[in-house]
């Protein structure tokens, strides 16, 4: 996999131009589709720079701010179109009328989440309009559906590749998955996640913790949770791992940091400074920044995901937890597959906070020695980085256009 990476990124063309549409949320919208959006963009047109144009046609409602539809220019050659079709509604009409009016696009890339285009039907026949108008039709499908999830989804994901050109996933579960499904294995593409290496690496952890304003000694052990609040995240089995950890360990801080998402319970959350008083939360939507912040400040990161759903994705946490150089603790959940390939000793069989505060113990007290054993994954972290993973998307994108 590694070998493939390399030669992927080392292969990119630059002769002529392209223009490229993405179909996606976008920032501000409090999404993770919108942030990997952000970055593959950005990353591309960095790579590119004016060899290529980028629009971005994002959505409104659900998870979104409230955005007039404005064109705000993020780089000399991205534009971003917000409001351009409901998050989460089962209408595409205003695409389609879009792109009526303007088809003048090399290759037209949907970043698909199923809460963001939740009628499949519809969804299908946005992409046999554009197919139709002979235009180059790439999906990323973030998450794929297992076939337990009923026969509705298989049939979708099945004529979702028959109809767009090429299909891409993230990991190699989700690869399989489709192939097993019936989905021509030719039409796949297997692309990692993105890894964004933090700048913030070499700023001191009093000097982070005195910008957060936290009363915590530099001391202290850091465990993190960050991300989406939500109930498969495993927050409740988190707080009792952390109340174990406190009984073997005196000097630990556990800091809960992000904004709710889904129908999580909140009387877990109005409790959780009574449960103690090293357990800090911070309860807001984080800024790129703020994330990163934390990353670099957190001795350990925790990710107790249930996996209890029957969907497989990535997490965009676990890769900014990558490209922090961070000890992870994790479940064995489909997201989580990169960290369990490469440290499958930090990882536990369920979310059991018995043997998730035992894991985040042994790391503790062996600290540099684990700190050492990261070097294992240092190498796919800057296969995975994102100019790189820019790379592999443009040389794909190459690729579909010349075939034509």
């Amino acid at each position: 996999m590694e070998k493939d990476l390399n030669r992927s990124a080392s292969l990119l063309i630059t002769r002529g131009s392209m223009k490229i549409a993405y179909v996606s949320t976008y920032p501000p919208a409090k999404c993770g589709i919108a942030e990997y959006t952000y970055y593959l963009s950005t990353s591309i047109a960095n790579v590119c720079k004016h060899s290529i144009s980028i629009t971005v046609f994002s959505g409104s409602g659900g998870y979104t701010d409230q955005v007039n539809k404005l064109t705000i220019e993020k780089a000399d050659n991205i534009q971003i179109f917000y409001s351009t079709f409901e998050v989460g509604g089962k209408n595409y009409d205003s695409l389609i009328e879009i792109f009526k009016d303007d088809i003048k696009f090399d290759v037209i890339h949907v970043q698909h989440e199923y809460s963001i285009f939740p009628s499949c039907s519809e969804f299908l026949r946005l992409i046999q309009y554009l197919k139709e108008n002979s235009l180059n039709v790439i999906v990323t499908l973030h998450c794929v559906r297992h076939y337990s999830t009923g026969n509705e989804y298989v049939k979708f994901q099945k004529k979702l590749s028959d109809l767009c050109d090429l299909v891409i996933v993230h990991s190699i579960l989700q690869e399989f998955e489709l192939k097993i499904q019936g989905v021509n294995p030719e039409k796949i593409r297997l692309i990692p996640h993105g890894t964004l290496i933090n700048p913030y690496l070499n700023h001191s952890k009093s000097k982070l913790i005195q910008e957060f304003r936290l009363d915590v000694d530099e001391n202290s052990y850091i465990i993190l949770y960050t991300g989406f609040l939500r109930r498969d995240k495993g927050l409740e089995v988190l707080l009792n791992t952390f109340k174990i950890v406190k009984t073997k360990i005196d000097n630990v801080v556990l800091i809960i940091a992000g904004d709710l998402q889904g129908n999580l319970n909140p009387v877990n959350l109005t409790n959780l400074d009574l449960i103690n008083k090293d357990v800090i939360f911070i309860k807001k939507f984080l800024t790129r920044d703020e994330q990163l912040k934390l990353l670099a400040l957190a001795d350990v990161v925790v990710l107790p995901y249930t996996g209890d759903l029957p969907l497989i994705g990535v997490s965009g946490i676990l890769h900014l937890a990558l490209g922090s150089f961070k000890p992870i603790v994790c479940t064995r959940d489909p997201r989580l597959i990169e960290w369990y390939t490469y440290f499958p000793e930090l990882s536990v069989e369920s979310n059991d906070p018995k043997l998730l505060a035992n894991k985040v113990i042994y790391v503790i007290k062996n600290y540099d020695q684990v700190i050492h054993e990261l070097d294992r994954i240092k190498p796919y972290v800057f296969q995975t980085s994102w100019p790189n993973v820019a790379k592999i998307h443009i040389n794909i994108y190459r690729e579909l256009i010349e075939c034509k």
